[in-house]
């Protein structure tokens, strides 16, 4: 809950009053405690929204002065409406805080914040799954993904939540970001959820259901899992394969001895599924055939296309197709 009108605002005197903070963090408190309370089946409730970036907190990072609308949040929410699950509010860009520099849920840890509340959050939004390719590079995901959650955890964090992330699919002149197929938004999407399966994410949340208004700038205006009339796009028939093929708790596994001549980069990744099948969830950045040794047979799901076919192996070993649309593996 964020964006206040304009007059419960800091900047009420402002053109934009939706970019400060409330007037009151006592205001702010007590609206969301009625909220939560009018609406008992929300279990969680998120306090504000990128509170690092200045479009959000008018008019400087203020890690003190969002702490300070934290803890009173908290306070009130825990005696009005306990059992309600508190969250930090999402931070943009790792929470780095342009102006004054550094991170803000390191600040946020420092000041007591990560005791308060039972999950940080952040929007891990990027042009691709895993960001800039280059390891060194803040802006790869899988680098800087692991190093922020890990880092979060041994400080105190006692989950982490993905608040935000997705692309926009839409296939005119490049605008804001880069143009993105439909089909390009369900191959994105899967290979992003697997991967921060992998990471260790507690929960993480798509943006958005549904296409936006028109009157909502790209990427954002279509980022939806359905158009704006509710019919499903492919990354909502892809997701929900993705879903029910993946029942019950996942626990991780060794990959299978996977040999790759041609295709440069395999990204793979083993799980047991919770009716004790193993299954090998893979893609490469470029088409390519690879071998699987020490199986029978494998069922090779191609999550996008929603094709399936039954493998047997030659010799101890298979050879499947792999591509940037991620597929999924039953392994026998």
């Amino acid at each position: 809950v964020s964006a206040p009108p304009k007059h419960r605002s800091l900047g009420m005197n402002s053109k934009r009053p939706d970019q400060y903070p409330p007037r009151s963090n006592k205001e702010y408190a007590d609206f969301l405690t009625e909220l939560a309370l009018r609406y008992p089946h929300v279990k969680a409730w998120q306090i504000w929204n990128e509170p690092n970036l200045r479009a959000f907190w008018q008019p400087k990072d203020d890690p003190a002065a969002y702490y300070e609308l934290v803890k009173t949040t908290v306070k009130k929410l825990r005696a009005a409406a306990p059992g309600r699950t508190l969250v930090l509010g999402g931070m943009a860009y790792w929470s780095t805080m342009f102006k004054r520099g550094g991170l803000m849920l390191e600040e946020l840890q420092k000041l007591g914040a990560f005791k308060l509340v039972d999950a940080i959050a952040y929007h891990p939004y990027l042009r691709t799954p895993y960001g800039d390719i280059s390891s060194r590079h803040p802006y790869n995901f899988i680098t800087t993904g692991l190093w922020l959650n890990d880092a979060s955890r041994k400080l105190g964090a006692r989950a982490i939540w993905a608040t935000e992330w997705g692309w926009g699919s839409y296939q005119n002149k490049k605008e804001h970001d880069e143009v993105v197929s439909e089909e390009q938004q369900a191959e994105y999407t899967l290979q992003r959820l697997v991967l921060m399966m992998a990471m260790g994410f507690d929960k993480v949340f798509y943006f958005n259901i549904s296409d936006l208004p028109d009157y909502v700038a790209p990427p954002h205006r279509d980022s939806g899992l359905l158009y704006k009339d509710g019919r499903p796009k492919p990354v909502y028939k892809a997701l929900a394969r993705f879903i029910k093929l993946l029942p019950g708790t996942l626990q991780p596994i060794k990959s299978p001895q996977v040999i790759s001549k041609t295709v440069k980069r395999v990204w793979g990744f083993a799980w047991t599924t919770g009716d004790g099948r193993k299954v090998w969830i893979a893609w490469a950045d470029q088409p390519g055939q690879v071998q699987i040794k020490a199986v029978r047979s494998v069922l090779v799901h191609a999550l996008v296309s929603g094709t399936n076919k039954t493998i047997n192996a030659s010799n101890g070993s298979v050879r499947v197709q792999l591509g940037p649309a991620p597929i999924l593996v039953e392994l026998q």
